[in-house]
């Protein structure tokens, strides 16, 4: 994959892993704990390159919960997509609350504090004693964007 991607003309802008095919090639069961490698494989392969990383897809259509916990473990690996087979994994994926009202509470405490603030490249400040450099502050500007646009 990456050397695809090193030397394709295409305009390729995400990668996803065939997690089944993947599993039946290599004689595994498709659970997650078995896919985890080749799905960090594929998540840092497509962060390296900064196209979109899309999760498998999962075959579960009727069972909410273990679908909110799949979900759940692709955003928590940093994962920006998800495969889907059925109108019900969209609902599901679109009201999924990816962020807790705690993180979000946080968040919007954290930017309120420094809002005023001019930030470069390598700024950092301290907020009630914790330090956070620029990453920490996409991270709350991104948990910030989500919620505004789940308010409404």
């Amino acid at each position: 994959l990456n050397r695809i991607l090193q030397e394709t003309s295409l305009n390729i802008i995400g990668v996803g892993l065939g997690s089944h095919d993947y599993a039946s090639k290599m004689g595994k069961r498709h659970t997650l704990e078995n896919l985890h490698f080749a799905r960090e494989l594929v998540l840092n392969i497509a962060k390296a390159h900064g196209i979109a990383s899309i999760d498998i897809a999962s075959m579960n259509i009727s069972n909410k919960h273990l679908f909110q916990e799949e979900i759940s473990n692709g955003f928590n690996m940093g994962y920006e997509g998800k495969f889907l087979i059925h109108p019900t994994q969209l609902e599901e994926l679109q009201k999924f609350p990816y962020f807790s009202s705690e993180e979000i509470l946080e968040a919007k405490n954290i930017h309120d504090q420094i809002k005023d603030i001019e930030f470069s490249e390598f700024s950092v400040v301290s907020v009630d004693g914790v330090v956070y450099e620029k990453p920490h502050l996409e991270r709350i500007c991104k948990i910030i964007n989500w919620s505004m646009k789940n308010e409404s």
